[in-house]
């Protein structure tokens, strides 16, 4: 189902992409990754599967956020074996919230979609929501069937709630893997550090007058590593992101994105 959300301003677009598999598309895949060695490897695997039928033109940008395991070495093989995988080294640990605006600047497909590196995100979750790029200018996801611990499912609806109200929204789920428009994506200035940036992106874009739908995908469980989200620190981030998104959407008002981000990192082809 495609919706409209509260329309603050009309972003700049172009003509609507129908879901046409024979239409020329293309896309960048942005994949954040910080100590996944053991879980990079058959994430990128997924996602060349589900965008190489889908798309004439695609790439896979990896963003090694200052990883201290083999990460950064497993994504440099990655972009050796695959001319479509490139890899951008934050260098240090910056965090999710600058490896998301790292990657947005770098996107230069049509389209721009996240998928964390932690192979979560099975390979039919990934085919639903690609299957759904074109049907509205938002494609969002949510999850079916939560199988984390009752901990985590309550921090998470009370953010979806929480979010809902603030916003005048009903959406199923904020952080999970999205697809957008990358020169409407490339529009949107933001306020939130960490993983709450990719719930402010949704919220923003709705708000610019893009239509949206919700895909729902079944996660799997972790096959190496642990979760990083789950942290007070991280906790508390959320809290003063959604605080300050609340400042900034119904009182400051839309902005023009940011400047460029610095260019002390490096990237690798």
């Amino acid at each position: 189902m495609v919706r409209k959300g509260p329309a603050v301003r009309q972003l700049q677009s172009e003509p609507r992409v129908t879901n046409n598999p024979s239409q020329s598309r293309s896309i960048t895949v942005l994949v954040t990754a910080m100590n996944e060695e053991g879980n990079l490897i058959p994430s990128v695997d997924n996602i060349v599967a589900a965008v190489s039928p889908r798309f004439t033109d695609y790439e896979v940008l990896i963003i090694d956020d200052g990883s201290t395991d083999a990460t950064g070495a497993v994504a440099d093989r990655l972009a050796a074996a695959n001319p479509h995988v490139r890899v951008h080294h934050n260098g240090t640990n910056r965090g999710l919230g600058y490896s998301l605006r790292k990657g947005i600047e770098l996107a230069n497909r049509q389209y721009t979609a996240l998928v964390a590196g932690n192979n979560i995100v099975s390979l039919k979750g990934l085919e639903d929501v690609y299957d759904s790029v074109g049907t509205a200018d938002l494609v969002l996801s949510y999850i079916i069937s939560d199988f984390r611990s009752l901990n985590r499912r309550i921090v998470s609806r009370t953010i979806v709630n929480v979010m809902n109200l603030l916003f005048g929204l009903r959406l199923k789920y904020y952080t999970g893997p999205w697809i957008c428009r990358t020169d409407a994506i490339k529009r949107v200035h933001t306020v939130a550090q960490g993983s709450m940036m990719l719930a402010e992106i949704p919220v923003r874009l709705i708000y610019a007058g893009l239509s949206y739908t919700e895909v729902g995908l079944q996660p799997q469980p972790r096959t190496a590593g642990e979760t990083k989200t789950f942290r007070l620190t991280n906790i508390v981030s959320a809290v003063t992101s959604i605080a300050h998104m609340a400042w900034s959407v119904h009182v400051v008002g839309p902005k023009e994105p940011v400047g460029p981000i610095d260019s002390t990192s490096r990237v690798r082809h």
